[in-house]
């Protein structure tokens, strides 16, 4: 649930490249973040509960030092940065495909300074295809001597391989590698076996 205590829209500006990668550069003013930072806390306060006052008591002051201003950083920059990401995405007209890449453009962002953000992602790539696909695709149809239509069907499928053209986005490579790893780490731990151990096994290297 994002708590957003005003419908704010921070300076962007976009790059985007030909493998269909964009990059947002987003800067968000402390007065939002600070904005956020009270409405945040207001809603810690609703729920919080401790020795000598009633759930939801407790005074404002009580409630803060209570949480570490790491967890209230976290939950600040989560909010926000998912809202300004929301915004520019519909301003935009981008269509992601991928979970954003988030950096932190100031050395040490804090609650009490404008916050500059750089966040990578990339819509759908395009697929160029050379046109001597459907000749190729034609003969394979009209060929009689192939009576099995899964056997036809991998060769029309290998046509329009040999005949594309793609560029894949890196951040997409890279949460599909992410993806695959996470799968290992699981499919090692339903086995009982480090993932070391399954690399040493399979005589492959992480890499």
């Amino acid at each position: 649930h994002v708590i957003i205590s005003s419908l704010m829209k921070p300076n962007s500006s976009i790059q985007k490249l030909k493998d269909k990668t964009f990059v947002l550069d987003l800067k968000i003013d402390k007065k939002d973040i600070q904005k956020e930072y009270q409405t945040i806390l207001l809603s810690f306060q609703k729920n919080f509960e401790t020795k000598g006052f009633r759930k939801g008591k407790a005074p404002l002051e009580v409630v803060k030092d209570s949480i570490s201003p790491e967890k209230m950083f976290e939950e600040v920059a989560s909010h926000l940065i998912s809202h300004v990401y929301s915004e520019a995405i519909k301003s935009n007209d981008l269509k992601p495909i991928v979970e954003p890449q988030i950096k932190f453009k100031n050395e040490h962002p804090d609650l009490d300074h404008d916050w500059e953000i750089e966040i990578t992602s990339c819509e759908l790539p395009e697929i160029e295809l050379n046109d001597k696909y459907k000749d190729e695709v034609k003969k394979i149809n009209d060929n009689k001597e192939i009576k099995d239509e899964n056997q036809k069907m991998d060769q029309i499928i290998k046509s329009l391989v040999n005949n594309a053209k793609l560029t894949l986005p890196k951040i997409l490579i890279e949460a599909d590698v992410q993806s695959h790893l996470s799968g290992l780490i699981d499919q090692a731990n339903q086995a009982g076996i480090t993932v070391q151990q399954y690399l040493d096994n399979q005589k492959i290297t992480l890499e």
